[in-house]
């Protein structure tokens, strides 16, 4: 199945891509496709009384006319083996890097209606979603990206390799403002971290100023409660350890979360089972995102299917409805949605 990883989705990100993956298809539907639609593509997607899904199924699950016609999509069905004959289908303004032996092509439309389909040998990787000016050479872990297996979540790109062992291989807490995946950052100071935050400071006056009637955040599409306490919305990040509060430099070097600076929750561990910064819960669009900031013990989660994840350091998991997060001596946070989401949970 080679590996799979994603770039999750800034907010507000009109550029953002829900991504349906359930070996061997891969789907890329517009952010803002109607949560009906995304359903019925998802059970063509993931059916599996039949065998493999087939590209008809999932093509004509996706309307192109009506009220929740999408404009634009990429249906990617790969070899189920690993490398070899890979399917695409793209419409609109999407489209697909497909990367063989022979070197790497991009795969559009070109204004064909109503969508483009053409089958690529030997395939060993693929980029869907926001891509490079040109498709690159060799295919590289995206800075930032996070292992995925099976679900839906709201990403900005995507990229899939038949052989993982060179992304395996890359060593390192890269994130978005990485170039190059493992590459040293340049050492930040206290003074330059003081600096930004004035400045930060001074740019969100400056806002407030020109605009005194700031419209109204959308009400949280999730709940987080941590050892029974009260449940909080989770509107951004959330980092949760026996030690969690850092240096600026410290934090932002550790955090995998790209948006605002996290929200910090300390938690008791008498037996020192959880780490000093243990763990990330962060909302990516219509999902939680939950990631282990390179524990010592590890994390579990728990989907609401039963289903039992254990997180490696750095590893994340992808829940679209709850999850339990288990992180040691006791320490348990739930994590719950009052408003229904897409189907599929993922690793």
């Amino acid at each position: 199945m080679g590996s799979l990883r994603f770039v999750p989705a800034r907010a507000a990100d009109p550029a953002s891509w829900a991504l349906l993956a359930s070996w061997p298809a891969l789907v890329l539907l517009p952010s803002t496709t109607a949560p009906g639609v995304v359903d019925a593509v998802w059970h063509a997607v993931a059916d599996e009384a039949g065998g493999a899904p087939s590209l008809e199924t999932i093509v004509s699950a996706i309307p192109l006319r009506g009220d929740h016609a999408v404009e634009s999509f990429a249906v990617v069905l790969l070899a189920p083996d690993g490398v070899g004959t890979a399917t695409a289908v793209v419409r609109g303004s999407a489209s697909v890097d497909l990367h063989s032996v022979g070197g790497a092509r991009r795969f559009g439309s070109a204004g064909v209606q109503p969508w483009a389909l053409a089958e690529f040998p030997a395939v060993t990787a693929v980029a869907l979603g926001r891509l490079a000016p040109v498709p690159e050479s060799v295919l590289r872990p995206p800075p930032g990206g996070r292992r995925f297996e099976r679900g839906v979540v709201e990403v900005s790109s995507v990229v899939w390799a038949a052989d993982p062992e060179p992304w395996e291989s890359c060593t390192g807490a890269a994130d978005v403002s990485d170039t190059v995946v493992g590459a040293p950052r340049a050492t930040r100071t206290d003074d330059d971290a003081t600096d930004e935050t004035a400045h930060a400071a001074q740019t969100a006056q400056a806002v407030e100023a020109a605009d005194d009637t700031p419209e109204p955040a959308p009400p949280p599409l999730f709940v987080l409660s941590v050892n029974g306490g009260p449940a909080h919305p989770l509107d951004g990040a959330v980092v949760i350890g026996r030690r969690p509060a850092q240096r600026p430099s410290e934090a932002l070097r550790d955090s995998p979360s790209d948006a605002r600076p996290p929200t910090v929750v300390t938690v008791p561990s008498p037996s020192g089972e959880v780490s000093a910064r243990h763990v990330e819960i962060a909302r990516s669009g219509r999902t939680v995102v939950i990631t282990d900031l390179r524990s010592t013990n590890g994390t579990r989660v728990t989907l609401p299917d039963g289903t039992t994840l254990r997180l490696r350091q750095g590893d994340s998991a992808v829940a679209t409805r709850s999850a339990i997060v288990e992180i040691g001596d006791g320490n348990v946070i739930h994590i719950s949605s009052p408003v229904p989401s897409s189907p599929g949970t993922s690793v």
